[in-house]
């Protein structure tokens, strides 16, 4: 796996989180088509809620980009890769469960893919 520098991976991080934001905000549907879910009012008030969780994700994590090894980034970038194995995890259990489509393979990658990246860097120290 390639392994990204701390500030890469969190401007990546934050690229991704804005971007879901703000489709998550204005553009709901487009997950529901994705992950094969009814669009209903109830999935658009919980997408604008989650739009706005994004939203917190790419701020902190763009702040993120520019610290130095500390105890302070390790808690930040665990707890990232804690919100992204649960959202994963979620997705995974929905999947099998047949609540959504195989669209929902590309979230579960992204999520793992930052879950290993931000492990990998809290444990090295760099």
């Amino acid at each position: 796996m390639l392994w990204l520098s701390p500030t890469r991976l969190c401007q990546l991080a934050a690229l991704i989180f804005a971007a879901l934001c703000v489709t998550l905000l204005f553009i709901p549907g487009l997950f529901f088509w994705l992950f094969q879910m009814e669009n209903d009012a109830g999935g658009a008030i919980l997408a604008a809620r989650a739009a706005m969780l994004f939203a917190g994700f790419s701020y902190l994590t763009w702040s993120a980009r520019a610290l130095t090894p500390s105890p302070a980034r390790r808690a930040i970038f665990r707890s990232v890769a804690v919100a992204m194995a649960g959202l994963a995890l979620v997705g995974v259990l929905a999947f099998v469960r047949g609540e959504v489509g195989g669209g929902i393979a590309l979230a579960i990658v992204t999520e793992v893919f930052f879950v290993a990246q931000f492990l990998w860097l809290s444990r090295q120290g760099i």
